[in-house]
């Protein structure tokens, strides 16, 4: 039984870098993490705050991880 239904992720791994210039770093672990989940997955950026709203839905400041290096 799953306690929590997951429908979108942050995707990033400590230690690593996940993005280049918004664009993200081709076969490493966040990269891996991205094309094996079946759902939105948005990387983290530096200075900037995203929210999402109680649905897991991005409101404001999304980078969805889509662009690949």
């Amino acid at each position: 039984m799953s306690l929590i239904k997951l429908v979108s992720i942050i995707a990033s791994h400590a230690k690593e870098t996940t993005t280049e210039d918004g664009m993200i770093e081709v076969g490493f672990r966040t990269d891996s993490l991205v094309k094996a989940v079946n759902l939105p997955a948005y990387l983290p950026l530096s200075g900037m705050t995203m929210s999402f709203d109680g649905d897991g839905n991005c409101v404001a400041r999304c980078c969805l991880a889509t662009r690949y290096r």
